[in-house]
């Protein structure tokens, strides 16, 4: 939500990239789950990238660090069974979870327990019925900073482009533009009414 990355270049975000004295997060990597590493490189060369640590981010970001500081894992996203980064399943799930507690879906669960000889333990799927997120449960994150951002421009002095740009890991803020541009926001009253008088 603060920072509009995917969640490709979330899982990948090590403890020691983040810079809470300069308020940054350094994107050197990705991890690749069907590989079972680290990468260092990302999709593009721009994506190699710092992002601000936003003022609303940063209690929730030192909260979490606090929270991991006794785990024995890099990552600031970490799986709870093993060394590498949260599975994108378990991380789906706890969209879906924190989506169904705040009525923006409606989930049907299914446990299932298992006890055979050579295993036994418990598997929890699940099925979304219905929600406005359904299809894109963490892509709305990333459009969402973008088109305020995009928007933003017009009125925020300390905006400019090569910010927003570089926030979404873009070489060219064309390329922000023609992907999130086209989700504006509905116009003021006072808008509207220069654009009329500019047409």
């Amino acid at each position: 939500v603060f920072t509009g990355i995917r969640f490709a270049v979330a899982k990948g975000i090590k403890k020691d990239a983040i810079d809470l004295t300069n308020h940054s997060i350094f994107i050197a990597g990705v991890f690749n789950h069907r590989e079972g590493l680290w990468k260092n490189k990302t999709k593009t060369k721009p994506s190699r990238r710092n992002i601000l640590i936003l003022d609303e981010f940063m209690a929730i970001l030192k909260w979490w660090l606090v929270k991991i500081k006794d785990m024995r894992n890099p990552y600031l996203l970490p799986s709870t069974r093993g060394p590498g980064p949260i599975s994108e399943y378990k991380f789906r799930k706890l969209i879906w979870q924190t989506y169904e507690e705040n009525g923006l879906a409606t989930i049907e669960w299914k446990t299932k327990e298992y006890n055979s000889k050579y295993s036994r333990g418990r598997s929890v799927t699940f099925k979304v019925i219905s929600s406005p997120f359904k299809g894109c449960p963490t892509r709305t994150f990333r459009h969402s900073l973008a088109t305020h951002l995009i928007n933003a421009l017009k009125s925020e002095k300390a905006l400019d482009q090569n910010y927003v740009k570089s926030v979404f890991g873009h070489g060219t803020f064309k390329t922000t533009e023609d992907v999130y541009g086209s989700h504006v926001f509905e116009a003021t009253p006072e808008e509207r009414a220069a654009r009329r008088a500019a047409v």
